[in-house]
């Protein structure tokens, strides 16, 4: 056989061997029931990933204020751990604009300040709160539930809350269409059913919490990989 030949001869047999597997592939497609296609889908597309929410706008200055007025949150730090959790993330991730000249972030915990000093009969809203502390944009996060053992027994850490995204500027709601803000429940996964016994040991899983639902907060404003994502109850 010539060089010329032998050639042809592997060409031929490379496209008989794509089609072959081509065909596999369809095949495998159509099978409800074959487990190979999963993986394979997920080596050349990687892991599912999770959208986010609503995207901010980097270069307008934003605050994100939690806010408690029934205090489901026992502990001011708590508060502020949150708060700080969710400032880190989206510094990190580059969803607020922070460089040596200019910080478009403004400290959560700053907002949370002006609400505890405001002791009239009409609490600021939202919008004047994000304008005390120069925000055109604010991330309104209300807790209604902070519970290590919500059913008073069996230990499952969960926050509940309703978000809202404030243009302080034009006094309007970006997001979303829900007047009362948009729910999200974080469950901390743990590994016992039992209640803390110690005070210490409550006071770490109530820390544990907080900062795990930063997280899950921060994580609505950018994607996520579900194998790694707070929302789908990953740790």
């Amino acid at each position: 056989m010539s060089t010329k030949r032998y050639t042809y001869s592997r060409v031929r047999a490379g496209v008989r061997a794509l089609g072959a597997g081509l065909l596999l592939a369809g095949v495998l497609t159509a099978s409800p029931g074959c487990n190979i296609v999963g993986p394979a889908f997920y080596l050349v597309h990687g892991p599912e990933k999770i959208p986010p929410v609503f995207k901010l706008d980097p270069k307008r200055p934003t605050v994100v204020f939690i806010d408690d007025p029934s205090n489901r949150i026992p502990r001011r730090q708590l508060r502020l751990i949150m708060g700080q959790t969710v400032d880190q993330i989206l510094l990190q991730k580059g969803l607020v604009k922070a460089d040596d000249k200019q910080n478009h972030l403004i400290s959560s915990g700053s907002a949370m300040t002006v609400a505890a000093k405001d002791k009239s009969d009409s609490p600021m809203s939202i919008t004047q709160i994000g304008r005390a502390v120069g925000a055109e944009v604010v991330i309104w996060i209300m807790v209604d539930q902070f519970a290590l053992a919500p059913d008073g027994q069996t230990l499952s850490p969960t926050v509940a809350i309703r978000m809202k995204v404030i243009d302080a500027v034009a006094d309007k709601r970006l997001w979303p269409e829900e007047s009362v803000g948009k729910p999200f429940v974080y469950v901390y996964p743990s590994g016992s059913a039992q209640p803390p016994e110690t005070a210490s040991a409550r006071s770490q899983a109530e820390l544990n919490l907080a900062e795990y639902s930063g997280r899950g907060i921060a994580e609505l404003f950018y994607e996520v990989e579900k194998p790694l994502s707070v929302r789908a109850g990953n740790k």
